[in-house]
């Protein structure tokens, strides 16, 4: 039995209301118990936590791991090629994909990252030879920075254009794009607003070659955080009244910013396999098997992803300053509307809280009627994360082929003093759908602001097999 504390005292009262399941959570029960009955019997035996294994220090992770075995991973791959183009709330390190590949896809076959982020997965996929990736994204700025890491470009033009903006930039008088926000002196110095308008305006003259106007938005993006009065590091949108941020200069900092990325994707363009094939797109990954059969008459052959953590980065808020300016290419009108579709926000309906729901997974419901006591929406957002997810995972029978893998990165969350063993109750509503948990190891964030941010650290990689 998996070791997690339960701060409530009345444990037996909590555990009889573990039947009062909620309608919606209720139906996908029924509907998995119809297909597989066999998997309504939880294993937890199989996800217990293992404190006392000793820590792994490796450069690469071993094609064949023992389960629980705990790594504190150096990797190499972080940055290299176009990973660091533009900064996206917390990216998974490379060295997952890497080894997911080399362990399942010894002759190439079809990927799908249904939660594609900043297209670390993609970027990793396409330097394999006869590897092809399907990638999936809610949020229309992560298509546009992994569409734009994975698309290889003239090296001539590409110096030809860099020299051209730079001089532009430096020299010609444009007319400023300006920003449909009210409040946009509030975020950043006029100067800075004339500037960046100056910019936008004329990277704007190149929307006819698209894979070169979408480089250069990525670019433009990239630099907006830095040259707003929202700190640097700050992971959502917000100014400090009692720290006051000297923003960088916004003309110099795009020109820096143009040779560091054209450099990137040049030698990006270098080791993309000519035999291998990536597509981006917007989807909703709860919606995922439709969007992927649009593109692939095949179901796919590994799936590998890191889907958000529960409240704990707020995507839409992460990305609001790179929105106030592109957000008009991005075609996100109501980015209120917009974050209550992604998985794991605290954005949610009153119907997620105004009763206690459950999800039949026994201890985490205990943990939801503890936490329901005390904050109804937190009990509600950690409800709906897990409905939402199991939603996804039915999807993801639909897409992978029988014996298929899915490599998921997870870690656990602390909400109102309950650690949350996400990766414990991910395998088990996997389970429900129709997987069966392969192996499973954790990896020590190395990354301190990530480490200290989410309060976390390891990241746990589950390695399911659909049956």
């Amino acid at each position: 039995m998996l070791n997690q504390s339960v701060n409530c005292s009345s444990v037996e009262q909590n555990n009889q209301q573990l039947k009062n399941y909620s309608d919606d959570m209720m139906d996908l029960i029924q509907y998995n118990f119809k297909k597989h009955p066999s998997n309504f019997s939880y294993k937890y035996e199989q996800i217990q936590e293992h404190p006392n294994m000793p820590i792994i220090e490796t450069t690469e992770f071993p094609e064949t791991n023992l389960m629980y075995t705990y790594y504190s991973l150096r990797s190499k791959t972080n940055s290299l090629y176009t990973n660091s183009i533009h900064r996206y709330p917390p990216k998974y390190i490379p060295d997952y994909s890497q080894w997911a590949i080399k362990k399942y896809l010894k002759q190439g076959g079809m990927i799908i990252d249904p939660f594609i982020g900043s297209g670390v997965t993609a970027l990793t996929a396409i330097q394999f030879p006869y590897t092809n990736i399907c990638g999936f994204d809610i949020d229309p700025l992560a298509c546009l920075i992994s569409k734009t890491k994975v698309t290889p470009l003239s090296e001539d033009k590409l110096l030809q254009i860099r020299d051209d903006i730079i001089d532009r930039v430096s020299h010609s008088k444009v007319t400023p794009y300006k920003p449909h926000v009210i409040d946009i002196l509030h975020w950043f110095n006029i100067g800075e607003v004339e500037d960046l308008g100056c910019i936008r305006s004329i990277i704007d003259d190149y929307k006819q070659d698209v894979d070169i106007y979408n480089f250069l938005l990525v670019t433009f993006s990239s630099i907006i955080q830095k040259c707003s009065l929202v700190a640097d590091r700050e992971s959502k949108a917000f100014v400090s009244k009692k720290v006051i941020k000297i923003p960088a200069e916004a003309k110099s900092t795009f020109k820096n910013k143009l040779r560091q990325n054209v450099a990137s994707i040049i030698s990006t363009s270098k080791v993309i396999s000519s035999s291998s094939s990536c597509h981006i797109g917007c989807c909703d990954a709860k919606e995922i098997s439709d969007a992927y059969f649009k593109q692939s008459q095949f179901q796919a052959d590994l799936a590998i992803s890191s889907p958000p953590y529960i409240n704990s980065f707020d995507y839409p808020r992460s990305t609001k300053l790179s929105y106030m300016w592109i957000g008009d290419i991005l075609d996100v009108n109501n980015m209120n509307a917009h974050q209550r579709k992604f998985i794991g926000t605290e954005y949610i309906s009153s119907e997620y809280y105004k009763k206690s729901n459950l999800t039949g997974v026994p201890t985490l419901d205990s943990q939801i009627l503890c936490m329901f006591k005390k904050d109804k929406k937190k009990a509600g957002i950690v409800y709906k994360y897990f409905y939402d997810m199991s939603l996804h995972l039915r999807e993801m029978t639909k897409v992978l082929k029988k014996g298929a893998h899915y490599i998921l990165v997870v870690g656990t969350s602390n909400i109102l003093g309950e650690e949350i063993m996400t990766h414990s109750h991910l395998t088990n509503i996997a389970i429900q759908h129709g997987f069966e948990l392969d192996n499973i190891f954790a990896s020590k964030i190395l990354n301190k602001s990530l480490r200290n941010k989410r309060g976390l650290e390891y990241e746990w990689v589950l390695d399911l097999k659909k049956l």
